[in-house]
């Protein structure tokens, strides 16, 4: 099956870029299963696995716009970004990778990331994120002070980050909460905002 996937961002991420690690993953797994992928995507994106069609940013939300750069051939069209319609007549289906504002008018054809994403936005139709478990090597090292567990993401209750403070209670492990602002903790818990970036980009 010949399948677009369309990206607002440039791909691979390049720091943190939760949903574009998301996106590359799903192009690779697709791809590995024998499915011809076209990505569509700002100039600057790389995937091997996937024919890239630079499209210009500007152009990538407005349907009219990237419909001329979908293949003819098609087979289905994946965007991973809010459009008010398909692009072309082709299938469609869209992943919405983060929260609506309260009253945006629905998007066809969405899938959410979760049951509970889903019902925030009157839907049953969700996916959970798909990583590659090779990006991730577990190592076992010896206990050591200057050791620490890490919580990277946006500091937002729906991201979790009160599992990962209770976790570090329990087990006694140093922690540093890294996110937009810094809410107040105490103990070994620590929190912090990455150097050059201000609260809006997390």
């Amino acid at each position: 099956m010949h399948i677009a996937v369309a990206c607002q961002q440039p791909l691979p991420a390049k720091g943190y870029g939760g949903p574009q690690r998301v996106v590359v993953a799903l192009v690779r797994g697709l791809a590995a299963l024998g499915h011809r992928i076209t990505l569509l995507a700002p100039p600057s994106t790389r995937v091997p696995e996937a024919t890239v069609v630079a499209v210009p940013p500007r152009k990538l939300a407005d349907p009219a716009t990237l419909a001329p750069y979908v293949p003819r051939d098609a087979a289905i069209v994946h965007a991973h970004f809010p459009l008010p319609r398909a692009p072309g007549a082709f299938p469609f289906v869209q992943t919405i990778h983060r929260n609506l504002k309260a009253g945006t008018p629905p998007y066809p054809n969405c899938v959410f990331l979760s049951r509970d994403h889903a019902r925030r936005h009157q839907s049953d139709v969700f996916v959970y994120n798909g990583l590659d478990p090779a990006d991730y090597v577990f190592r076992r090292f010896p206990r050591r002070q200057s050791q620490y567990d890490l919580f990277l993401g946006k500091l937002h209750s729906a991201k979790g980050y009160h599992w990962a403070v209770e976790a570090a209670k329990r087990t006694g492990h140093r922690l540093i909460v890294a996110g937009g602002w810094r809410p107040s903790f105490t103990g070994s818990i620590s929190g912090t905002r990455p150097r050059g970036t201000s609260p809006s980009a997390w």
